[in-house]
């Protein structure tokens, strides 16, 4: 089957092989492919309808709900570049994103009630920040000087059906489709911006690996509770599923035991999540009484999973399967594969696959050997079209070879299996030696009961730095430092072993799943402060 050159053509594909097909499930509503496209074709005629023109720039402010894949789709379809917004994002991350982006038009679900947030005066904010702000759609409760969803999309436009068949021909593979914002833990965010090509390259390769072991081409229901401004969502799930044919199950949020019972329910048969979610699940009382047997497929990434969540998963019965990637890659660059070990699932993610490249080089960009300790590096169609509006920024990420510097740090064995050691930023030096956060992260994992662990540098009289461990057990469990150490002096040289523990019984979280290691150093920085 020949793939599409542009994202949204996969809803038109499957609209006219599959129209009475499920598309989307969100909460009461049940919405086949074929009425999908048709509103599809809705909104981007409002779009062309309100001046959006061939590179301009559209948000829609939701959670995972049906109204984000009209508006991702539709922005797509008139040549617009999208981009999500966060309903747990403050002002002060709305007024930094629009006013990066310079938007023409923003879809906007004005109270998301996981919150009790009513986004009236979020909204009146924004359009006195940026004039170029024109016209906002308001699903929901509009208020005057706005437009509503459902009055808009009730008007007959099909005096603009010429236009928008024009318009369509006019976008190309290589024109951008979607801003993703990278998560900041180093300074703002940054918008990685990425091309039709790009993102069906990355599900393309990405389905090959994950899905075509498990579920045939236009079957399965992917699971979305993901943010729609998150990699995960709108590339990873959102056009993997598009591009497979799938149904998608939606929640406007994650809930450990309301996703437990939808998948339950709605008898899902692939789920991603990170680490940290399977974790608050397994919290749960109640969490073997939940029917999971219809799960297919289940993948994980963001971080590292321990050795206690790789067991408890694996008894569901689904294939487990694990990988790394970043945004500027739009997703996934290594695949681990079905019926790996349970090692490669815990210590590794898996490996690249052509067409794609991969390397690991050292400061001057040098391929490193077999074994040792490298940056990734990363080539392919999947690779971003550059960072908006960051030219600078944009030639220190990619290089003229094409090149993506990921800024992450890794091993790779005879197989190509990679390893993550940490970012280049979080390696730090004790005693004049090199230390890789995720090294000794990954021997602390080894340890049964723990849930995340993360290590940073403290300062040292004599070393100069040290490591310093925070630890989080399962809830229930207890563990014991002094073995920890035990532990670490068994597989780590002495300058690897962190010199301090704490045990917590939370650690502070990105809204990734991640744990928020800037956090913990500001944290410790302000300790040291005070003394």
């Amino acid at each position: 089957m020949a793939e599409e050159k542009l994202i949204w053509q996969y809803v038109r594909r499957w609209a006219d092989k599959y129209p009475q097909k499920e598309a989307l499930v969100f909460k009461e509503k049940r919405v086949t492919y074929k009425d999908f496209y048709e509103k599809t074709l809705k909104v981007a005629k409002l779009l062309l309808e309100l001046g959006v023109n061939k590179g301009d720039r559209v948000f829609t402010l939701s959670a995972a709900r049906d109204e984000f894949f009209y508006t991702y789709m539709a922005t797509a379809m008139v040549g617009g570049i999208w981009f999500g917004l966060n309903p747990r994002y403050t002002l002060d991350e709305f007024l930094y994103m629009v006013g990066d982006a310079r938007p023409k038009v923003g879809f906007v679900v004005r109270n998301y009630d996981a919150l009790q947030r009513d986004y009236k005066d979020d909204i009146s904010a924004l359009q006195k920040a940026d004039p170029g702000l024109e016209h906002i759609v308001i699903i929901d409760n509009p208020w005057e000087g706005t437009l509503s969803w459902e009055a808009e999309l009730s008007k007959d436009r099909s005096n603009l059906d010429d236009a928008l068949s024009k318009r369509m021909k006019e976008v190309s593979e290589d024109d951008p489709a979607l801003i993703i914002y990278t998560s900041g833990t180093t300074g703002k965010p940054k918008g990685a911006l990425l091309t039709h090509k790009n993102i069906i390259a990355s599900a393309s390769a990405q389905n090959k690996r994950f899905l075509a072991s498990t579920t045939k081409r236009g079957d399965g229901k992917l699971l979305i509770h993901f943010p729609i401004n998150h990699v995960a969502c709108a590339v990873e799930l959102a056009m993997g599923g598009l591009h497979w044919g799938s149904t998608f199950v939606l929640m406007d949020r994650f809930d450990p035991a309301a996703t437990l019972k939808t998948i339950q329910d709605e008898k899902v048969t692939f789920m991603g999540q990170v680490p940290a979610m399977f974790m608050l699940q397994f919290m749960l009382a109640d969490y073997d009484s939940y029917d999971q047997s219809s799960l297919k497929t289940i993948i994980w990434a963001g971080s590292a999973a321990s050795e206690e969540m790789v067991k408890r998963l694996s008894k569901i019965g689904a294939t487990l399967m694990t990988g790394y990637g970043q945004t500027e890659n739009a997703g996934f660059i290594t695949y681990s594969k079905a019926g790996d070990s349970m090692e490669d699932l815990i210590q590794t993610a898996g490996k690249c696959y052509p067409p794609f490249k991969i390397k690991l080089v050292d400061k001057e960009g040098k391929k490193v050997p077999e074994g040792q300790v490298g940056e990734i590096w990363i080539k392919g169609d999947l690779v971003m079209k550059g960072y908006w509006g960051r030219p600078e920024a944009t030639a220190q990420t990619l290089t003229n070879k094409g090149w993506l510097k990921t800024g992450d740090l890794a091993t790779m064995d005879s197989r190509g299996y990679i390893k993550i050691v940490g970012r280049t930023r979080e390696m730090f030096k004790s005693g004049g030696y090199n230390v890789y956060p995720r090294e000794v992260e990954a021997v602390i994992e080894k340890y049964p009961g723990i849930a995340f662990v993360t290590v940073i540098p403290v300062p040292d009289e004599t070393w100069q730095e040290v490591g310093k461990a925070f630890i989080m057990p399962v809830p229930g469990k207890t563990v014991e430092v002094d073995a920890i150490r035990e532990l670490c002096k068994k597989h780590l040289a002495n300058y690897k072993i962190p010199k301090q523990y704490e045990v917590r019984p939370l650690l502070p979280l990105l809204a990734s799943g991640k744990v928020d290691r800037r956090a913990l150093v500001e944290e410790v920085k302000a300790a040291l402060q005070k003394k």
